[in-house]
C-alpha cells in the first residue's frame, strides 16, 4: 500500500483553496435563503428598475392617446357694458358658451397611433419580464455556488484532515523504522 503525503506547495494550495471559501460559507452561514438572494439581486438590478419605468413610460403614453378619443368641451363667458346708455339695464351686456368638439373621422391615425402605443407597452413589459427572469436565474445560480463551494470547503477540510492522519502515519512508520527516510520523502 502506498500512502499519499501532501507536500508543502499542495497543502498550501489547499489551505488558500480554504480560505477563499470562507466568503462563500459566511454568507451560507448568515442563513440567507433563495428568496432572500432573489429579492436582493431584484431589488439591486439597475437595468430592471430602468425597463420597469419604460413601462411606465409606455403605459402612460397609450393612456394619453387613449384621450384622443374623448370628447373636448370648452366654456366661455363674456359680459360688457355700453357706457353712454341711458339705464343700466340697457347697458349690460353678458353672454355665456358652451362647446362640445368630438372628432369624428382623422384617416384613422388615433387607431393607428393607439395600435403602435399598445405594442409599444407589450414589448417593454415583454423586455421587463425577460430581464426580471435573469435576474432571478443570475440570483439562482450565485445562490447554488455559494452551497456548492460551502460543500466543496467541507470537502477539501476533510480531505486535509485525512492527508495529516496519513502523513502522521508514515512518520511513525519512520520513526518504527519500518519505512526509509527515502521512501518517506516519496509518499
Amino acid at each position: 500500500m502506498r500512502v499519499i503525503i501532501m507536500g508543502r506547495k499542495h497543502l498550501f494550495v489547499v489551505l488558500l483553496f480554504c480560505a477563499v471559501s470562507v466568503g462563500a460559507l459566511y454568507a451560507a452561514d448568515q442563513g440567507l435563503t433563495l428568496q432572500e438572494a432573489r429579492t436582493q439581486a431584484l431589488a439591486h438590478s439597475r437595468t430592471l428598475q430602468k425597463l420597469l419605468l419604460s413601462v411606465d413610460s409606455a403605459l402612460i403614453e397609450e393612456r394619453v392617446t387613449s384621450y384622443n378619443w374623448v370628447p373636448s368641451i370648452t366654456a366661455s363667458a363674456s359680459a360688457g357694458a355700453d357706457v353712454p346708455s341711458a339705464s343700466l339695464l340697457d347697458a349690460l351686456g353678458v353672454s355665456a358658451g358652451l362647446t362640445v368638439t368630438q372628432q369624428v373621422f382623422d384617416g384613422g391615425a388615433t387607431a393607428i397611433q393607439s395600435a403602435i402605443d399598445k405594442l409599444a407597452t407589450t414589448a417593454a413589459r415583454e423586455a421587463a419580464r425577460e430581464e426580471y427572469l435573469g435576474v432571478l436565474s443570475d440570483a439562482d445560480s450565485a445562490y447554488y455556488a455559494v452551497i456548492e463551494a460551502a460543500a466543496s470547503l467541507e470537502g477539501a477540510k476533510v480531505d486535509l484532515e485525512n492527508a495529516k492522519v496519513l502523513q502522521d502515519l508514515a512518520k511513525a512508520k519512520l520513526d518504527a523504522g519500518i519505512i526509509v527516510k527515502s521512501d518517506y520523502l516519496q509518499t
